[in-house]
């Protein structure tokens, strides 16, 4: 991240082109405030996008900080599960609850919509999307997975093909809840005033905001314990499939470059674009492959090199050393 940081800060404005060219707004993002990025903080400088220089790089990094930060907590709570079980587990469904009823509380005091801004004057994005404590749940909940697979792995488990199908069943059935549960209808919002819209219920805000992060952790936990107790069927052998290799190597990198492949791309037309869903889905497939082939240049060309340079060190100085003949 430290070297992209750094071609967005001095060689993209560069290599921009067209009217509507967002590089040297980027390289100045950039320039101003790049240790929030490198300390993972940055969630906490996120500031809503105003066409101005508002000190952001990088936006979509904002998970990463999140991230991180969850990974820091995480070895306290792993550590009291293994050696305090009964204090552990009530320690991980305390944080779940936590989890969920905060963001229902935040929803309902500043009166966000389910997913967005809805009427409120307190910006959704800044204070409520990328803050870590709106989104610490799905991570508890893969701590009490991994918790689960760890006490499953040593002895044989056994599931009817009822249970397995009511897993399944319930899995998909909240999954796509959780995607389409809110696509029936235009909820009212201050973007969308539109008369057939309508207009959301506090308890519909309520619900879905702090309920439907920890409802898709539950569907992704299911697959994820199926297949690695063999009932995954199809579905574990599509994902275990070895073609993913090559796209899971260079995952993290097109997640750091997409954006600006994007930009590039809308910055080269001489007008804004008015999409339809035809010409929507081949510009996001141009996007997607666009930023595989870069991702992948940069994954032969940078990370693997760094990588086996810092193997080849580790090796070096892990080695045990000879005793003297």
């Amino acid at each position: 991240m430290l070297i992209y940081i750094f071609f967005l800060a001095t060689v993209l404005r560069h290599c921009d082109t067209g009217p509507y060219h967002t590089g040297s707004i980027e390289a100045e993002q950039c320039s101003k405030n790049p240790w929030t990025n490198l300390l993972y903080i940055n969630n906490f400088n996120f500031k809503p996008w105003t066409g101005k220089d508002d000190g952001q790089c990088l936006g979509q990094t904002w998970y990463l900080a999140n991230d991180m930060q969850f990974f820091i907590i995480a070895p306290p709570i792993v550590y009291i599960i293994w050696k305090w079980k009964k204090i552990g587990l009530a320690l991980t469904g305390i944080l779940i609850a936590a989890s969920a009823a905060i963001p229902s509380a935040l929803t309902y005091h500043y009166g966000w919509g389910p997913t967005d801004q809805g009427f409120s004057g307190k910006n959704y994005m800044e204070w409520f999307y990328i803050k870590p404590w709106n989104r610490f749940g799905p991570y508890i909940m893969g701590i009490l997975l991994g918790y689960i697979l760890h006490c499953t792995k040593s002895r044989p488990f056994k599931m009817s093909k009822v249970a397995n199908a009511w897993g399944w069943g319930i899995a998909i059935a909240t999954g796509l809840a959780v995607v389409y549960g809110l696509k029936g209808y235009e909820l009212c919002s201050a973007q969308n005033t539109a008369p057939g819209c309508r207009h959301r219920t506090v308890a519909e805000s309520v619900i879905f905001g702090g309920f439907h992060r920890q409802a898709w952790a539950v569907a992704c936990a299911w697959v994820i314990f199926a297949c690695c107790r063999g009932y995954g069927g199809w579905v574990n052998e599509l994902l275990s499939w070895s073609g993913f290799i090559p796209f899971s190597k260079m995952s993290f990198i097109m997640y750091l470059t997409h954006m600006n492949v994007e930009k590039y791309i809308y910055g080269m037309y001489p007008s804004s674009l008015q999409l339809n869903v035809t010409s929507a889905v081949i510009f996001v497939l141009a996007s997607m492959g666009y930023s595989a082939i870069i991702s992948a240049i940069i994954f032969v060309c940078i990370e693997l090199p760094w990588l086996l340079t810092e193997k080849l060190f580790m090796g070096l100085v892990t080695r045990p050393k000879q005793k003297a003949k």
